[in-house]
């Protein structure tokens, strides 16, 4: 049986203290990268840096010599290191068990489903080379969200859930959209299928007046900062 990274529950009615559950700092991202080729290692620091300090190592034994002197809060690293076949899941767990709920990317070289899927399961955004900057943006979404936006959010998510009258599952999806996660992260990690993926989605961005989700977050996160006029219903 597959072990996930510990992720906080959003099933929970009350939304606040669903998001309340994950751990979030106040300053910017400490960020552990563990990368050994140093093309995929190059385009992961300019794709990253501007959204976070980065500690890189070069394995999985600099890493975790790393993760015991610092506390990250997030991970960027291959799935499979020279000392060991799943050496990226050894470091997140790692990092898990200092802070839980950290946000993880992995880098996958052979994109077959098993290993896809492993990732995936361990709710970490899945970098497939050859990758381009535009695909770590999910992952700097969630640490975006997680170091500096969260409490504000959930209020603003409970009041438009209560406005727009959104069912459990909508309210739960909503979340994860500001969360930066991606349609197979959610499905997986919420147990959707794709057709009712996008009911939910159709709802929220009808109810938002907007044409695609990603208008959905920026509008909900102008909101948040009171720079928005109310939400369409």
């Amino acid at each position: 049986m597959r072990e996930a990274l510990d992720v906080p529950s959003l099933r929970d009615d009350s939304l606040a203290d669903s998001v309340g559950a994950v751990r979030r700092s106040t300053a910017r991202p400490l960020v552990l990268l563990v990368e050994e080729c140093a093309v995929s290692r190059a385009l992961l620091v300019r794709s990253a840096r501007g959204s976070a300090d980065l500690l890189c190592a070069g394995g999985l034994e600099e890493g975790m010599e790393l993760v015991r002197g610092h506390v990250v809060g997030g991970v960027i690293t291959s799935f499979a290191l020279r000392s060991h076949p799943e050496g990226g899941v050894v470091l997140a767990r790692a990092v898990a068990r200092r802070s839980p709920g950290v946000p993880v990317a992995m880098v996958v070289r052979q994109s077959d489903a098993a290993t896809v899927n492993r990732v995936i399961s361990l709710g970490a955004t899945v970098l497939c080379q050859p990758f381009a900057a535009r695909h770590l943006r999910p992952f700097l979404d969630r640490l975006t969200a997680r170091a500096t936006g969260f409490e504000r959010l959930a209020a603003i998510v409970s009041a438009v859930a209560e406005e727009w009258e959104l069912r459990p599952r909508e309210r739960e999806l909503l979340v994860f959209l500001l969360a930066g996660t991606d349609r197979e992260q959610i499905c997986a990690r919420a147990g959707y299928g794709t057709a009712t993926y996008k009911t939910h989605v159709n709802r929220l961005l009808a109810r938002a007046g907007c044409a695609r989700t990603s208008d959905l977050v920026v509008q909900l996160l102008r909101r948040s900062v009171g720079d928005a006029q109310p939400v369409s219903r």
